[in-house]
């Protein structure tokens, strides 16, 4: 199967093809987003205490109040997260104040993922009505992954727009101040240890059977990386094993348990390929589903 991502990673060239061995076709899916530093900017101008040197990749939405202006009930939202155990349509359980003051709080939550796993994801959010969702520093970008609306056996990829970063947010509007969800393409997006990336780009593959899937892609040469990061989910409780391989190195080891997998990949490896290959190997039986997925973030001219 041959995959071209929309937008300016319509010049990356991606290949994913399969050994689905009599089974339905290989299942593939990307995204490219940009990524932008306006919450930055305006968190830094206004003083707020965002905890920048704590972050890493991250998602934004700054809410309307209904006025021309922005604005949130932050106590509502204290509430909300971290007194109203849940689970909700996107929280698995009670969320933990990580810090607080007059007008913002920082906290953790953790994010409803496939056959019931979790992702925890940061929050910060204040009285003028920004809400970054974000990963501590040093994590990897790919836990943005949600692979909830995927079956557990049989799993069909058709769209990655939905992240774990995308329904942090949408916990905070529609469960704490019962506003409409937001979609993908309303969020603006930032990596707070690479400021000078310009775009993230996400693709992925997935099966429930015996055999493997190879993506191999190549970036242009003008495309500085700065970071690459994989997942790996199996699901079920009847367990498959899997494992995820990228450029000949097994970065996930094989895996037997009902778990995501991340990883950073080293730029100095990967810089010095001109062409990189991603394989997912489902092991040990046609049970269960296993999924890999390749994010990259770099600037592009």
């Amino acid at each position: 199967m041959l995959l071209f991502v929309l937008g300016i990673a319509a010049l990356f060239a991606i290949f994913i093809t399969g050994t689905p061995e009599g089974q339905a076709p290989v299942q593939s899916a990307g995204i490219t987003l940009g990524l932008t530093a306006e919450a930055r900017e305006s968190l830094q101008q206004t003083g707020q205490a965002f905890p920048a040197s704590e972050a890493a990749f991250s998602a934004y939405y700054r809410v309307p109040d209904g006025s021309g202006g922005f604005g949130l009930d932050k106590s509502a939202v204290d509430e909300a997260l971290f007194s109203n155990p849940g689970p909700t349509l996107f929280r698995a359980g009670i969320g933990t104040l990580l810090g607080s003051g007059a007008n913002f709080s920082v906290g953790a939550i953790p994010i409803i993922n496939i056959d019931s796993l979790t992702t925890s994801v940061n929050l910060y959010y204040d009285d003028d009505g920004w809400i970054v969702a974000y990963f501590s520093s040093g994590q990897e970008s790919s836990r943005a992954w949600q692979a909830v609306e995927l079956s557990i056996e049989t799993p069909a990829l058709s769209d990655l727009s939905r992240t774990t970063l995308l329904d942090a947010i949408n916990e905070v509007l529609t469960q704490a101040l019962k506003q409409p969800a937001v979609t993908h393409d309303q969020l603006g997006y930032y990596h707070w240890e690479h400021p000078s990336a310009t775009s993230f780009l996400m693709f992925a593959t997935a099966r429930g059977t015996i055999g493997s899937d190879v993506m191999s892609f190549a970036v242009p040469s003008n495309f500085v990386v700065q970071e690459v990061s994989t997942a790996m989910w199996i699901s079920a409780s009847d367990l498959p094993c899997a494992r995820t391989v990228l450029d000949g190195v097994n970065i996930t080891g094989d895996q037997c348990d009902r778990s995501f997998h991340y990883s950073t990949v080293g730029l100095p490896a990967f810089n010095s390929l001109s062409a990189h290959t991603l394989l997912l190997e489902h092991l040990n039986q046609d049970k269960g589903a296993s999924g890999a997925l390749v994010m990259l973030i770099y600037s592009a001219p």
